[in-house]
């Protein structure tokens, strides 16, 4: 049962067909950076003026964008003033010391 639910969904998602015992899948990078996305809290959320980032997990760097993807801001601290930003929804991302996205989350700008 479980093989055809990956089958239905690697064909709607990519168009596969045929032999089903050729698909393969890798999820162990995805259930990796849950584990440690969940390990990172990012708070108030809706925000004011400063984003706090409370982890014991090391990272390279948080980046702040727009809805389109546009990067607006870059930092490695915890505590991040976006006093600036207009209000708004913005998204976070925040990378490890590889350069993997190991946390997106939606913040609300107040």
């Amino acid at each position: 049962m479980g093989d055809g639910i990956i089958y239905a969904l690697a064909e709607n998602q990519i168009g596969c067909r045929g032999d089903t015992s050729k698909l393969e899948v890798n999820i162990g990078a995805t259930g990796i950076s849950d584990a440690l996305s969940n390990k990172i809290i990012l708070y108030p959320n809706p925000v004011k003026d400063i984003l706090n980032i409370k982890t014991t997990i090391e990272y390279k760097e948080v980046n702040i964008l727009d809805l389109t993807g546009k990067r607006l801001l870059t930092s490695k601290q915890k505590i991040i003033d976006i006093s600036f930003l207009n209000n708004g929804a913005y998204i976070v991302r925040i990378k490890d010391k590889k350069g993997m996205v190991i946390k997106t989350e939606r913040i609300m700008k107040e």
